[in-house]
């Protein structure tokens, strides 16, 4: 080959690895801008995501909170209806069916004293 087609080949070798270094280039910085978009589009997400959370969690500390106001209202009201151990029947207490009232057992209005009796 002579060194004049080697010159031309040289040169355009060269231009081709211009624009390939400036298309490198644009590329980079394509995907630098693109990734900075979607880091803050992730971030605005987030947020938001972080925003409806505190927002689910204050709602069920409120609810919690009415419950257990609620729950102690009516602990203090019943504690004294909540029978103990000793106080619930054994199957000795139960009364057998020979102790149950029979119909001529039952009083009637007129077994009844009035006051001015």
């Amino acid at each position: 080959m002579s060194k004049k087609t080697e010159g031309k080949l040289q040169e355009k070798a060269n231009e081709a690895s211009e624009k390939l270094q400036e298309t490198k280039e644009k590329n980079a910085q394509k995907v630098h801008g693109k990734g900075e978009d979607a880091k803050e589009k992730l971030q605005d997400v987030l947020l938001s995501v972080k925003d409806k959370l505190s927002d689910v969690k204050e709602a069920g500390e409120n609810f919690q909170e009415k419950v257990s106001s609620s729950d102690d209202k009516e602990k203090s009201k019943n504690k004294w209806k909540i029978k103990g151990a000793n106080q619930i029947k054994k199957a000795t207490d139960i009364k057998s069916s020979t102790k149950i009232k029979s119909s001529n057992d039952i009083k009637s209005s007129t077994d009844l004293k009035t006051m001015g009796s």
